[in-house]
């Protein structure tokens, strides 16, 4: 009796340092995931040293389907840092990180039994919240024809709708719609993302940064060009927003955040 006594408590011990062990590791390789995604927003010889040994460790100790996030995470890591040395991360892949940390936290709440309580970290307002917080993000939005969007989006939608109200037909009569000293504040520039609208393979050989996702291509009248938009938006939009107003006489409003 004494010795299934003794068993029973060793065995709740093992259990105990177990968890301990589990949850701090499941703790340092989302807070590495989370600094990649929404701090550096990028891929360094730290966070991706980091990112393997954690990753090794998982394959160790963590359920199926948990090690199968941690191989996504740790494909866009290892592509993203084949050259050796500091990359930004486009949107997609931040977008893909972003979501797989979502399963990977549901997946390891569950193992550990520490909530049935879900928290959706896809939510718009957790998203803009959190970005708020570990960013200090301006999360302006930007009203266009009776919806809201970030920079990014809203330079979609307006090169969307003038494609759409002037049916344009090449390249080059968007791109006069849409000069890509727009981008660059009016200057001259040598940046290979100097542009508003590109062609996609001719973005692609310059390795500029543009929304790639399918949906977000723009498709112009009476051709099958794949034309893209510039993803990269920072102080450089507000001269884009004066440009589009003056020249297309279109009305975009500035929200603050959840207004």
């Amino acid at each position: 009796m004494l010795n299934k006594q003794s068993d029973i408590e060793q065995d709740k011990k093992y259990k105990a340092e177990i968890f301990t062990k589990k949850f701090q590791l499941y703790d340092d390789l989302i807070t590495n995931w989370l600094n990649i995604a929404y701090i550096d927003k990028s891929i360094n010889k730290e966070n991706y040293k980091e990112c393997l040994d954690n990753h090794y460790e998982i394959l160790m100790v963590a359920p199926g389907n948990a090690v199968e996030r941690s191989a996504k995470i740790m494909a866009i890591v290892s592509t993203n840092y084949q050259d050796r040395r500091i990359k930004k991360l486009d949107d997609d892949d931040l977008d893909e990180m972003k979501a797989i940390i979502n399963e990977f936290t549901k997946i390891v709440r569950e193992e550990l039994s520490i909530s049935k309580i879900p928290v959706n970290v896809l939510n718009p307002e957790y998203i803009e919240d959190n970005e708020q917080i570990v960013n200090g993000k301006n999360l302006d939005k930007f009203e266009f024809q009776g919806k809201k969007y970030n920079k990014g989006r809203l330079v979609i939608a307006v090169v969307r709708h003038t494609v759409s109200q002037k049916k344009v037909k090449t390249i080059d009569d968007l791109k006069q719609l849409f000069p890509d000293s727009y981008w660059s504040k009016g200057k001259e520039s040598n940046s290979k993302n100097r542009f508003i609208v590109e062609l996609k393979h001719t973005a692609e050989k310059n390795k500029a940064r543009f929304f790639r996702k399918s949906e977000d291509m723009i498709q112009l009248f009476d051709s099958d060009a794949e034309v893209i938009v510039n993803n990269q938006w920072g102080t450089n939009f507000d001269h884009f927003r004066r440009e589009v107003q003056t020249n297309l006489n279109y009305e975009i409003k500035r929200h603050g955040p959840k207004q």
